[in-house]
């Protein structure tokens, strides 16, 4: 325990000298639970869209997002124009919402 406290004291030293404050058990006790925190954190950054145990399975799942795309691109046209479309499938909100055509789920 001692050992413990004197970690906690060298912390405490160092953030004052950086010219930061440490919150004491005290202080912690008395914080609303609703406080929202004062210190801004970088939060919600680009995350990867692909991942896998190798760049081929990337490339792979990256060309199927694009064939994807590239035959929702088309439906969305044939739609605007007034013509028939299949969305291709995995469009699930048009297909719920919307009543549009949507193609079987792929093998």
């Amino acid at each position: 325990m001692e050992a413990v406290r004197e970690r906690e004291l060298e912390i405490h030293r160092s953030m004052r000298r950086r010219g930061r404050r440490f919150m004491g058990l005290r202080k912690l006790a008395r914080q609303r639970w609703s406080c929202v925190a004062k210190s801004v954190e970088e939060r919600f950054t680009v995350a990867p869209k692909h991942a896998a145990s190798s760049k081929g399975r990337v490339r792979v799942e990256i060309a199927r997002d694009r064939e994807w795309e590239r035959q929702y691109a088309e439906a969305r046209a044939l739609l605007l124009a007034g013509k028939p479309a299949v969305f291709p499938a995995g469009t699930y909100w048009l297909r719920r919402f919307a009543g549009v055509s949507v193609a079987g789920q792929a093998p």
